[in-house]
């Protein structure tokens, strides 16, 4: 048997478009007809609230511009963030249809978000994100993020809600009108007692006996599946919708619409103008069946009755569950058309491009991408055989191209992306992350590293399997005109490119990287080589000896060399070798610990062995050691009576390396391995969110080491008017304070460390 319709959409809705992760192409894998039930029940169970993204205000801070710590966006993100990576947003660099991000993990890299469609909308003077996910505003209650038509879910009152130009209108307020087989009629309440509720949509089993309910929330568009999971044995099933509109909308059935199918449109009383629609209410069944059928629409009043008759539900062929689907989308503000292109029958296909603005400087790494492919019906089989013949997600094949002549996935078109086993129409919105295909990178890595900005075109290209053109009245439909295609279509895509910066010896985090080598033996040479990637070649280099060669042969003795590579743009890293050479020091052991803001420096007695003297010796990283001070070995000894003891009162800031070396009484010099310990400048800094501030401020302090702060605020005469103990991110109350101007003093134990003005408005 095929895989169950429903079981097979339930599944590729809830991971594509709840989760956005992965790209999620079906095994194939086929269930009976009686694990229905069970895979339902797990798609529930897989549905909950993931927390919503955000990041620390402190890394906020760090890479976003001062006028932006306000952006009510800020430490924020959507859903649609680069795939399994942690990231900030850059708010600055927003567009309409862009976003930029910097890994917080491997800070050389970064990622540009390019939509075909508008992913930020300017909203009370700021580029918001558009995010069509569910919030819960109080028990039961649920919004949208921030979008231009805002959508909820009431699930105490039972309804969907959309707004549309300040007019709302709620739906999906059903009754259940069972017309029985002997004529008699039986009407039924929903039940929402059993719901469940994810960031993109809700499951209420059992809305009425033997059927559950499905509603998605994306954005401008809330879509309701009814999955009747068995046969009812009536005549006529009529869904009744009580809808309710704004005093400025109004409903009407439109029988000739661009499909000549009837749609429900909600229109605005006083222009006349379309506002949103109910698509076709399309369904379907199990038994693999290309065959569809429509279930009509009728108004009364404002209630709205989506009526499916005994010839489908009854009929022989029929392989329950059933799934019927209406679909309420917005016009006007979001889309007239809804969507970019159609398909072609392979071996033709559709294009369409998109240009991503690379900045300068950096090398194009990778790509991610993520589309939204529907499939609906066939026009050839509509009119030619007066019943609706679907087109299947599997239908649907999909590559991309670059114009540097990169390709995913590789062979394409003869290999493509498609939903394999994905018998039922619907939607299919997987996305490809970085590093799922290795053809994936060729799309960027063919463009040339650049210091000036270069434009990257990438192309998704897409086709069908089934499905003829079909031409009626001079017009020809199922082509690449989205107006006139109902099979196969692309309705939005994004990519994401990956960028990297300039690295030596593999350092992702700051391109400066560090290598200790071994050297048995302590003789001979060694060749260093800091190897850089990246960025824009060719690269130039500066050896702490003052060569300037790709490689330096040094002696393989115990020492540290440093080169500054600098890529062709002026973007300029340090590769740092420390060589070790453990013959050289003759048992000589030094350790070296950091303490508070000193250096322990210990080392035991060399037994059998007469030393003269003792000498300490640092160097910072240009590898230059000096001689910090000597030791008698008489009169050092401290605590436990073999070791030696010094301390560094005064260590540089940065990485200080250490070695000590031994003045044996027969005049032998022995080295022992060298040892580092870093001393990170500690640049306190202090902001405070919002500023000005009304009822609470967040007073975010920027610390790289763990310090105990306060803080006092003080009015204009310099009173202190509350005191408080602080971490790094903490909210402090101010509502008790009088309006005007404040001064908030940061204290490291007594030392004053920054200040700001708060104005409490």
């Amino acid at each position: 048997m095929r895989s169950p319709v429903s079981k097979k959409r339930l599944y590729k809705r809830l991971f594509s478009l709840v989760f956005t992760l992965s790209l999620f192409i079906s095994s194939g894998t086929s269930f009976s007809q009686s694990e229905t039930d069970d895979k339902l029940v797990m798609v529930k169970e897989l549905m909950n609230f993931k927390p919503i993204p955000t990041y620390s205000l402190n890394a906020g801070i760090q890479y976003n511009e001062e006028k932006d710590y306000s952006h009510p966006d800020f430490g924020k993100l959507t859903f649609q963030t680069p795939h399994d990576k942690n990231v900030v947003e850059v708010l600055d660099k927003r567009t309409s249809y862009e976003r930029y991000y910097i890994d917080l993990d491997d800070p050389l890299f970064f990622y540009i978000e390019q939509s075909s469609k508008p992913i930020n909308f300017m909203k009370d003077g700021y580029l918001r994100a558009i995010d069509p996910s569910l919030h819960e505003r109080s028990h039961g209650y649920f919004e949208s993020g921030v979008q231009p038509v805002p959508t909820a879910l009431n699930s105490n009152e039972q309804w969907s809600q959309m707004t549309l130009n300040n007019e709302k209108v709620r739906f999906n307020s059903f009754d259940l009108k069972l017309v029985n087989n002997d004529g008699s009629v039986d009407y039924l309440e929903a039940n929402w007692d059993n719901i469940v509720v994810g960031n993109f949509m809700a499951y209420v089993t059992d809305i009425f006996p033997e059927i559950d309910l499905i509603i998605k929330y994306d954005e401008a568009s809330i879509k309701s599946d009814f999955v009747i999971k068995s046969n009812l044995n009536v005549k006529e099933i009529v869904f009744i919708d009580h809808l309710e509109l704004s005093e400025g909308l109004g409903v009407l059935i439109d029988e000739e619409d661009t499909s000549n199918l009837e749609t429900v449109q909600i229109y605005n009383t006083y222009t006349a103008e379309t506002q949103a629609i109910f698509e076709p209410a399309l369904s379907y069944e199990s038994s693999g069946s290309y065959e569809g059928w429509l279930c009509s629409y009728e108004l009364d009043g404002n209630d709205l009755h989506i009526k499916c008759d005994s010839a489908y539900l009854n009929a022989e062929t029929t392989v329950y569950p059933i799934v019927i689907d209406p679909t309420f989308t917005a016009v006007g503000p979001v889309t007239a058309a809804g969507g970019i292109i159609g398909s072609l029958p392979s071996p033709a296909s559709c294009n369409t491009n998109m240009n991503v603005t690379f900045p300068g400087g950096s090398t194009p790494y990778d790509v991610q991408a993520s589309w939204n492919v529907t499939t609906n019906f066939c026009w050839w089989w509509w009119f030619n055989f007066g019943v609706i013949f679907d087109c299947w997600m599997q239908d649907a094949q999909v590559w991309l191209t670059s114009s540097c002549g990169g390709i995913s996935p590789t062979g394409a078109p003869a290999t493509i992306w498609n939903c394999i086993g994905c018998a039922t129409p619907g939607t299919w919105s997987p996305t490809l992350p970085f590093g799922a295909d290795a053809s994936s990178q060729t799309l960027a890595q063919c463009y040339t590293p650049s210091c000036a900005d270069q434009t990257l075109t990438f192309t998704l290209n897409l086709n069908r399997i089934g499905c003829n053109i079909f031409t009626l009245g001079g017009t020809t439909y199922d082509d690449c005109t989205y107006a006139n295609n109902q099979c196969v279509r692309l309705d939005s895509w994004s990519i994401w490119v990956q960028g990297r910066s300039v690295e030596t010896l593999g350092n992702t985090v700051t391109g400066s990287g560090s290598l200790s080598i071994y050297d048995a033996d302590c003789s001979g040479t060694t060749t260093l080589d800091p190897t850089p990637l990246w960025g824009v070649g060719p690269y130039t280099y500066l050896w702490s000896t003052t060569a300037t060669t790709p490689t330096l042969t040094v002696p393989a003795t115990s020492s540290i060399y440093t080169c500054t590579v600098t890529d062709a743009c002026g973007t300029a890293v340090v590769a740092t070798f420390d060589i070790g050479c453990p013959l050289s020091n003759d048992g000589l052991e030094l350790n070296a610990l950091a303490q508070q803001n000193t250096t322990l420096l210990y080392w035991p007695e060399i037994e059998g062995l007469e030393v003269d003297y003792f000498a300490i010796q640092r160097a910072d990283d240009t590898g230059e050691f000096i001689e910090l001070d000597r030791i008698n070995p008489i009169n050092h000894k401290q605590g436990n009576e073999d070791n030696f003891v010094w301390i560094d009162h005064m260590p540089m800031k940065g990485t200080n390396y250490y070695r000590l070396m031994a003045l044996t009484k027969e005049g032998t010099e022995l080295l022992s391995e060298i040892k580092t310990v870093d001393f990170p400048e500690n640049k306190i800094s202090l902001t405070l969110l919002p500023n000005p501030a009304s009822t609470e401020v967040m007073v975010v302090i920027n610390d790289n080491q763990e310090n105990v702060f306060s803080i006092k605020i003080r009015d204009l005469s310099g009173r202190v008017v509350k005191e408080a103990a602080v971490a790094n991110e903490t909210k402090i109350d101010v509502s008790d304070l009088r309006k005007g101007v404040y001064q908030i003093e940061l204290y490291k134990q007594e030392t004053l460390q920054q200040y700001q003005k708060l104005v409490k408005s």
